[in-house]
């Protein structure tokens, strides 16, 4: 994985080095991305957690991820309004290869 730096001069070249990547490459990126959604589907949190921690430099855990049930779901508005919204989990249904 390749980590640019935005810049004015990185973000104007965006498009024009994608265009530049040959197509002969896509099937390793597919095979990369399938390892991925099968290590998901075989340890599930575990390797949300180990991929979190590798790419985004986030070392989190089932205790740190801990909220209580009550508050799951609510935020309070500026007018101290509560409302409420679906927290949607994933599981084996919700990712496809």
């Amino acid at each position: 994985m390749k980590i640019l730096n935005l810049t004015p001069e990185t973000q104007s070249n965006i498009l024009e080095n994608l265009l530049k990547r040959s197509p002969n490459s896509y099937g390793e990126f597919e095979a990369r991305v399938n390892d991925i959604i099968m290590t998901v589907r075989e340890k599930k949190d575990e390797a949300l957690f180990d991929y979190t921690k590798r790419f985004d430099k986030a070392d989190i855990n089932e205790s740190n991820m801990a909220a209580a049930r009550a508050d799951l779901g609510k935020t309070a508005g500026a007018d101290g309004k509560v409302f409420t919204y679906k927290v949607n989990v994933a599981d084996d249904e919700n990712i496809k290869a």
